[in-house]
């Protein structure tokens, strides 16, 4: 694991490099905006941390995709993987 921090530099070239794999493995344009999340989680059951990744194609048109990874090591297999839902408007409700 990268022992990546919340202000580290490196933690904003790693949602870079996340975001970049995802553009190419998935065809997003880059006029579409793709967030890259970490979000640590202490419900039963959920992973400690998951890196979530939203693509924001039109307004009311966002598709997520999760991976239970902290964002030091999520790998471009797992960007490959990614199946993107219709985002939810509850809390954990898309793919995995």
């Amino acid at each position: 694991m990268y022992g990546l921090r919340r202000n580290d530099e490196g933690r904003a070239n790693r949602v870079r490099e996340i975001r970049s794999w995802v553009r190419e493995s998935h065809g997003i344009p880059e006029e579409t905006t793709v967030m890259v999340t970490e979000l640590a989680c202490t419900e039963p059951g959920c992973p400690p941390l998951e890196t979530v990744v939203a693509v924001l194609h039109s307004p009311g048109d966002t598709r997520q995709a999760k991976v239970p990874l902290g964002l030091a090591d999520v790998t471009r297999d797992h960007v490959q993987a990614m199946v993107f839902q219709p985002a939810s408007t509850g809390s954990h409700g898309s793919a995995r």
